[in-house]
């Protein structure tokens, strides 16, 4: 190979290396609806946070950006949704103690949703959520079983606000 070839070639994959970005929620949601065939419900959690100092809002516009991604991806693949409002309406419905609430199975028979879609996030020191989303079956044999889950995205949090496009 050329001087004149190589030059350009390691300019190019400079390039492509400074560009890469973390990826997205809307890539996490593809990754994390690679389930079974025969699941045709997903129930999305709140987001689940560790004790962290971090405004209820930013969480909670975490939470909406994370089920709208989930939500989009499982419509394409023509699954029935349940959000997690409407979860939260069936924790205050049946009144599920503190005990019973982790216990997702009495959840899943409720509202009839063969997958839930779990996202937990830690906050870093810079300020960035790490977030990570896994697909936990519900029934059967695949009951409290991982059967799918997305590589870990990030959002910012820095001002206050929530940005979505990733976090340093």
């Amino acid at each position: 190979m050329t001087m004149k070839k190589i030059v350009p070639a390691l300019l190019l994959g400079l390039m492509c290396f400074s560009t890469v970005k973390a990826q997205s929620v809307l890539a996490a949601a593809s990754q994390v609806m690679k389930l079974p065939e025969e699941v045709s419900s997903i129930a999305i959690w709140p987001l689940e946070l560790s004790a962290t100092q971090l405004d209820e809002s930013l969480i909670s516009a975490a939470s909406d950006e994370i089920e709208q991604a989930l939500t989009r991806k499982a419509r394409e693949k023509k699954l029935k949704v349940f959000t997690r409002r409407q979860l939260q309406n069936v924790i205050r419905e049946v009144k599920l103690s503190s005990t019973e609430r982790t216990s997702f199975e009495g959840l899943a028979k409720k509202t009839g949703a063969d997958v839930i879609m779990l996202p937990s996030a830690t906050l870093s020191k810079s300020g960035c959520l790490n977030i990570v989303i896994k697909a936990l079956g519900t029934t059967g044999d695949a009951q409290g079983e991982v059967l799918s889950s997305a590589k870990p995205f990030k959002f910012g949090t820095r001002g206050g606000d929530l940005d979505v496009s990733g976090c340093d």
